[in-house]
Parts: structure tokens; sequence; C-alpha cells
């Protein structure tokens, strides 16, 4: 593939500019509770750039240089509202006229969720997307009582729900 600045093309999905690759635009959040929205990757040399909201709700940018252990270049920082915005903008004008130009709909749709406070990493949000697969669930809290030997229908009067997600395998099953 030619190494030229202004060529885009499309490969397994990600946009790709010369040596460096974008992803889709992500709403749900990460096992970390962030939010990427833009996320750009580069093969020569080997640097990562991401935009996103963080499990606090602070808008924030990172940068990791994975070619040289010589060099620590890598950050990770806050930023403003307004810069997250732009950086959003930037991308709606780099895929304009692509074959991703159905990401803009997307951008826009998260400039939105921003505008009315809706991008964060908050429980009701999360619940809809358990929302489509409470069988999991049930079938984990079957399988406990009949591992326990407990009558069928057994109510538990407490339970913990570790490193599960948002915790909404224990209120599910009341």
């Amino acid at each position: 593939m030619k190494d030229i600045d202004n060529t885009k093309q499309v490969i397994s999905g990600e946009l790709c500019v010369g040596s460096w690759f974008y992803s889709a635009p992500r709403i749900t959040p990460d096992q970390d509770g962030r939010i990427v929205v833009i996320s750009m990757k580069c093969f020569g040399p080997l640097e990562v750039y991401e935009w996103g909201i963080d499990a606090d709700g602070d808008f924030y940018e990172k940068y990791q240089w994975i070619e040289n252990d010589l060099y620590d270049d890598d950050y990770e920082k806050k930023i403003s509202k307004e810069k997250f915005v732009k950086q959003i903008e930037n991308m709606k004008s780099l895929i304009r006229d692509t074959e991703v130009s159905g990401w803009k709909d997307d951008y826009d749709k998260i400039l939105q969720m921003i505008e009315d406070g809706k991008l964060t990493f908050d429980s009701d949000r999360i619940a809809e997307g358990y929302a489509k697969r409470p069988w999991l669930h049930k079938n984990v809290i079957e399988r406990i009582t009949d591992d326990c030997g407990l009558q069928p229908g057994y109510h538990f009067r407490n339970g913990l729900d570790v490193g599960c997600g948002a915790g909404l395998s224990a209120r599910l099953c009341d």
C-alpha cells in the first residue's frame, strides 16, 4: 500500500489515511468505563492516539509511543469539552466523502449526547445494554441454587457481583 497522505481507503472496517488507521466511534464504555470516541493508530512509527470520556465523566486525550522503549512520550491528560468537540469536528471533516461517511451520523449523535449530558458512564444507560440478555443472569442464579442444594425459588438476602461490569446481575434477579 502506498503511503500517500491524501489517500483514503477502508481496510477491515477502519479508515486508512496514509499510515494512520481510524476506528469507528464508540458510545458504549469499555471494561475500564471509558468511552473511546476517537482512536487512531499508526504503524510506522507505532503510536496510538485516543480521545474519549473516562469513567469519571471527564474528557481525555491519550497518546502511546509503542515503537521504542527508550522514549517515554506516553501521556494521558484531561482536556476541555471544547477541545474534545473540536477533535470530533476534525474527524467529521476527515471522513467526508469516504466509504465511512456513515460515521458522521455517529459523531453527530455523540455531539448531541454531550450537549444533553448523556454521554457518561451511567448505570441506566448500561442497564439498557444488559436488558437484551437477561437470560444469563437467571441461569447463573439457577446454577448457584442447584450447586448449593437450595430449594427452587430460594431468594438470596445478599449477593456480591464481582468484576462483572456494571453490577447488575444481582439486581436483575430480585
